[in-house]
């Protein structure tokens, strides 16, 4: 019976392993200092900025930048991922 559930628990640890480090092959996403604009919204610059859906880009922003709410404003300096340069 332990031997029972020490297999369980080795399969289970296992398997939280490989869920939790799935993904992780990704960059760190580079970010650089924004100055917010008269009329920008989170969503405004996460549309611009993040690749996929701006909703995930949002919510990227206001853990980056420790925000408690998603008013910005006009002046203010936040993190924002770094726009790449197209050619």
């Amino acid at each position: 019976m332990k031997l029972k559930i020490i297999g369980i628990a080795v399969v289970a640890i296992s398997l939280l392993t490989a869920i939790v480090g799935w993904g992780s092959d990704k960059p760190p996403i580079e970010k650089e200092p924004y100055t917010v604009q008269e009329g920008d919204t989170l969503w405004h610059i996460a549309s611009e900025r993040w690749e996929g859906d701006p909703r995930e880009g949002v919510r990227w922003i206001r853990e980056k930048n420790s925000l408690e709410s998603p008013i910005i404003h006009p002046g203010e300096t936040i993190l924002v991922p770094k726009k790449e340069e197209t050619e």
